[in-house]
């Protein structure tokens, strides 16, 4: 919710928190990701946004694989604004 609110700063803790306990989660890293770049934290956004996608491999799943993509072509731009689709 934080985040489509584009309210970074808050969704930060929540989404580190959630880290801790779900290191494996595709859509917690993928979270985290958006939240890091919404602050400015491009290469942290980038990095964790790669892991996510390296997890695939596990999980297929081309609809999510495409949308991970896109949103690390965003990351590694400047700024790195997230882009949030529904």
């Amino acid at each position: 919710m934080y985040l489509s609110q584009q309210r970074y700063e808050e969704a930060m803790p929540l989404a580190a928190q959630a880290l801790e306990l779900a290191p494996w989660s595709i859509a917690i890293l993928d979270t985290y990701a958006m939240a890091a770049a919404g602050l400015g934290r491009c290469e942290e956004a980038l990095v964790t946004e790669q892991r996510a996608l390296g997890m695939l491999q596990e999980h297929p799943n081309a609809a999510l694989e495409k949308e991970l993509r896109e949103r690390l072509a965003v990351f590694a731009s400047t700024p790195c604004v997230p882009s949030l689709t529904p």
